[in-house]
């Protein structure tokens, strides 16, 4: 079995175009999202909807001119505010995140504009819960080359995920709808362009 699973490793992994050296970005983050809750915790009111920021460092590897993971650090903050009941007004919610994206990114043209798409997991941990939670992360956009150095990706991005047992909150959000903004800086330029 383990040779088997070795060969097949081989064989895939050897159709696979691979630069001589990966190459490596780094840059900010910014995504002002919105999110839906679909049960809230709240008995006096229905906390539903919430909007925020994101704010991050990413580092992206390209093993190909089409392939790339990314991974980083964000920050994220929301405004929850109630949509219903009696002192609907009178309740909001803050809460802060740490979120951490582990992206399988895909860039299908060489050219200086092209389609980008993400899709991955984004696990995060809440300030008022021990542990991380796993969402689901699908990504669609343009990137733009601006120049050897530079890229600018700009892409839409929906979250998914279930409320976990770790996440108590009183705002669990199940899907969240962002417009993430993204400048990366690549160290060196690639070898085989």
């Amino acid at each position: 079995m383990k040779r088997i699973l070795i060969l097949a490793g081989v064989l895939v992994g050897g159709c696979l175009p691979v630069q001589s050296q990966p190459t490596v970005s780094m840059g900010p983050l910014l995504a002002p999202f919105s999110s839906y809750a679909g049960e809230p915790r709240q008995p006096d009111a229905s906390f539903r909807y919430s909007t925020g920021i994101a704010l991050g460092l990413q580092a992206q590897i390209d093993f190909t001119k089409k392939w790339s993971i990314t991974s980083g650090f964000w920050y994220e903050t929301a405004s929850v505010k109630a949509g219903d009941g009696i002192f609907s007004s009178a309740y909001r919610i803050n809460q802060r995140n740490i979120a951490i994206p582990l992206l399988l990114n895909f860039r299908p043209a060489d050219r200086k504009v092209s389609p980008y798409f993400s899709g991955g997991t984004l696990l995060v941990s809440k300030r008022e819960e021990q542990g991380l939670i796993a969402r689901l992360l699908l990504a669609a956009g343009l990137s733009y080359r601006i120049n050897t150095h530079l890229t600018f990706n700009v892409q839409p991005a929906l979250t998914l995920g279930a409320p976990s047992k770790l996440d108590r909150t009183l705002y669990p959000s199940n899907r969240q709808l962002s417009l993430q903004a993204q400048l990366l800086y690549q160290f060196s330029t690639r070898t085989d362009e």
